[in-house]
């Protein structure tokens, strides 16, 4: 069966929109908290639902048009199915972890919709929104500091104390890591719109994910764009993950498309293994954990270590607060074991492997997901999981669409 592509000849189609306003919509709602009227933590919930109502609604007047919603759906009902039986164990609701997985399924039918001119529209867009106000953030960091205010954003949004021995307006990340592994070319860690240096980090992952996956359908100034991109962002963040993710991606350009099919389900349990013999120290605690890789990345060993069957069956939401530097811990706690088996398994199974680019995307992002996981829940966020998310439906749906 195929089917035909919207015909946009050009500009961006609705699910190109849709995902700049995922990516952006924090950055517009903390100028509305500097300059109009305060914000809360219910207003950028109500901001992120109407995106995500927005989509569905889309997806609902367009479902016939698509060839194949089985993977997205049976992945949001099992997910569903871990969600009730989390609640049932733990006699509360965790609705976050309903909206994690929603955003994933979302965006991953938006990808059956968005044509490649529109995506690639998009990824141009943002890195040029993103290189610009990096710029500002670098260079005028008191110009950025006041259009933004990102400190104040995130004490009215999420409770997130300003720094106390700084008062330059940013988050408190950026000067509150100064003295740890830094390339040292900027005078802090910059967070450009996404005002905090973690979303920053990943944009630059998915980037490399997008760049390596559409190098040839690229003109060689997009590649410039978004190459140097990567790179300002890399440096500019002093992202361990990024450093080293990035790299890899660069070497997997020639890599991946060599590799067997069955490869992509070897990376989360070899990720876990070496994460295992590297790092796992069972002295290591949350309260003893340092801020660089073996600490990071020892926690988690820890953090899985500790899990008896209660946990694994969703038992431990009690305990959910204490797994801010695991994704692993994060995502057993809200869906189970069985929440992450099922992630696994749709990431690994959702990027048909016929052709050399997507391969490169379902690798990567492969080792994308379950690496993050490694140093927290990140990935899951809004300003970056709908990228994702959209490139692996984009090539899923690829598969339908007529030459």
């Amino acid at each position: 069966m195929s089917y035909a592509a919207p015909e946009i000849r050009e500009g961006l189609d609705f699910s190109g929109l849709a995902l700049l306003a995922a990516v952006l919509y924090n950055a517009f709602l903390a100028i509305v908290n500097a300059h109009i009227m305060p914000m809360n933590g219910a207003m950028v919930a109500l901001g992120e639902g109407l995106i995500v109502v927005s989509c569905l609604t889309y997806i609902g007047l367009r479902i016939r048009a698509l060839p194949n919603i089985f993977p997205p759906l049976m992945f949001m009902l099992a997910m569903l199915l871990c969600f009730i039986i989390v609640s049932v164990a733990n006699e509360t609701l965790y609705v976050k972890s309903v909206r994690d997985m929603l955003l994933i399924a979302v965006f991953f039918t938006m990808g059956g919709f968005i044509t490649e001119k529109s995506l690639i529209l998009s990824f141009r867009i943002l890195s040029i929104v993103v290189l610009a106000v990096m710029v500002i953030e670098n260079f005028a960091t008191d110009l950025y500091a006041a259009i933004f205010k990102p400190s104040v954003y995130y004490l009215n949004t999420r409770g997130i104390e300003e720094f106390e021995i700084d008062d330059s307006g940013l988050f408190r990340a950026s000067l509150g890591y100064a003295e740890r592994f830094s390339f040292g070319l900027t005078p802090h860690r910059l967070s450009s719109v996404f005002l905090e240096q973690v979303s920053l980090g990943n944009f630059a992952m998915i980037l490399s994910i997008f760049l390596l996956s559409f190098w040839k359908k690229l003109k060689n100034l997009d590649r410039t764009l978004l190459f140097t991109t990567v790179l300002l962002i890399v440096l500019a963040t002093s992202s361990r993950a990024a450093s080293i993710i990035c790299l890899a991606f660069l070497i997997g350009y020639f890599v991946y498309p060599r590799l067997p099919r069955m490869t992509v389900f070897l990376y989360m349990p070899l990720i876990l293994l070496v994460g295992a013999i590297l790092f796992y120290d069972p002295k290591l605690t949350t309260a003893t954990m340092s801020d660089d890789l073996p600490g990071r990345v020892g926690n988690t060993m820890y953090f899985l270590s500790q899990m008896d069957i209660s946990f694994l069956t969703g038992g431990g939401l009690a305990d959910i607060a204490s797994t801010g530097d695991s994704g692993y811990g994060y995502l057993i706690f809200t869906t189970g074991l069985l929440g992450l088996l099922c992630l696994w398994l749709f990431t690994c199974l959702s990027i048909p492997q016929k052709l050399a680019d997507a391969k490169q995307a379902s690798h990567a992002i492969n080792i994308y997901v379950f690496v993050n996981l490694l140093f927290g829940a990140s990935i899951f966020s809004i300003k970056t999981n709908p990228l994702v998310w959209i490139i692996a439906g984009y090539f899923y749906y690829r598969q339908f669409k007529k030459s």
